[in-house]
């Protein structure tokens, strides 16, 4: 995992792994609404580019076609495409520059938030073509979603074992209190549960001091789905989802990375 302590910790639940698996057995949800062959399919051209890190598009495409619910995006090829794409997306936005050779947008200047009208983002696109030399450049337009409660979710392979997936709350919680938990795919329902119940911050899930909690069962199929999509897709080295945005009657994965 990219997080810092984060590996550690996955280790340890790899040596807890028999305890786990102790429970009593329970058949995993099998999602039939899903689009394997679309994710294998876009997973092998990348292999055979040579790539090991999918772009904005191939990562969103695949969770689409694992009904992983995102905040709604379009791909554009210039500013005046990214202007409509935002139009039709609606204001605030978020325009990222999309490129197989470009990993850590933030750094490079990739990366726009909240931008509140088309001339904004007519500025900001201008200025990536300028700033990022790319020749398969385009931007990623994403709706901009409002403040919730942040968690990650996070799958990693594991020789002999499948994936580990992670479950955790963001922002703060997992950069300084590193509050995440881990489990072995398959994940049913009852262990997507015990995983949300089992980080020490699950209260604030369950909503406190007047704050509204978040819609948990949404968040156990969001988990479940993700561990269906490493098992589908065994390719796939590691695999982050952070932010999610968790919300009380709805969540939203904002961004996402996979590794091949």
């Amino acid at each position: 995992f990219s997080l810092p302590g984060v590996a550690a910790r996955a280790m340890t639940a790899l040596v807890r792994y028999n305890n786990i698996r102790s429970r009593e057995v329970v058949q995993p949800t099998t999602f039939s609404d899903v689009n394997q062959e679309l994710g294998k399919d876009i997973i092998s051209k990348a292999k055979q580019a040579g790539r090991n890190t999918l772009s904005a598009t191939e990562v969103y495409e695949i969770l689409t076609a694992y009904k992983i619910p995102v905040a709604n995006w379009r791909i554009a090829g210039n500013a005046k495409e990214a202007e409509k794409a935002a139009s039709e997306i609606g204001f605030p936005v978020v325009v990222k520059a999309d490129s197989s050779t470009i990993i850590h947008k933030s750094d490079m200047g990739g990366v726009a938030v909240n931008l509140l009208d088309g001339d904004a983002v007519k500025s900001v696109v201008t200025e990536m073509e300028q700033k990022l030399a790319a020749d398969d450049l385009k931007f990623f337009v994403q709706k901009h979603m409002p403040e919730g409660q942040e968690v990650i979710l996070g799958a990693k392979a594991e020789e002999g074992l499948g994936h580990l997936i992670m479950f955790g709350m963001g922002g703060i919680y997992v950069e300084v209190l590193k509050d995440v938990v881990f489990d072995i795919t398959p994940v049913s329902a009852s262990e997507a549960q015990d995983m949300i119940s089992s980080i020490k911050m699950a209260p604030l899930l369950e909503g406190v001091r007047g704050k509204k909690g978040v819609d948990q069962k949404a968040l156990a199929e969001l988990i479940q789905r993700l561990s269906q999509l490493v098992t589908d897709l065994a390719d796939i080295k590691e695999m982050d989802l952070n932010p999610v945005i968790a919300y009380e009657d709805s969540v939203f994965a904002v961004d996402a990375r996979i590794s091949i």
